[in-house]
């Protein structure tokens, strides 16, 4: 296995991957909440919601302790998806209009073999 690629500058890099977690940890959450607290389909997905967003109305609140620590991770997983979600969108508009293609790189080290072709012996 390359485990390279379970480094953390490697995971969550791109606004999909970010939004995959996202749905992940919503689902999760709305699942166990439903169970535990025996509420409706409709109650789960509505207390998932409120609470990824940060908005938490207070209509509904777990009761149990795993409804509570499943609220409670969901929280803090929201918390800091939401500063990757910022900092992904921010790297996206943020585009160095001077930056060099690999196009035009390519160019300049052919361009330099020529000359360095020409000049060597």
């Amino acid at each position: 296995m390359n485990w390279d690629l379970l480094r953390p500058s490697r995971l969550l890099n791109s606004i999909p991957e970010v939004l995959a977690v996202y749905a992940a940890a919503y689902a999760t959450c709305v699942v166990v909440v439903k169970v535990s607290e025996a509420w409706s389909v409709p109650d789960a997905l509505w207390f998932g919601l409120v609470t990824i967003t940060t908005t938490g109305y207070g209509d509904l609140s777990p009761h149990s302790v795993t409804g509570r620590m499943a609220a409670a991770a969901l929280m803090v997983v929201s918390w800091l998806l939401n500063i990757l979600l910022a900092g992904q969108v921010a790297a996206k508009l943020i585009v160095n209009s001077d930056a060099w293609t690999n196009d035009e790189q390519e160019e300049v080290k052919r361009l330099l073999r020529e000359i360095r072709a020409r000049v060597e012996p």
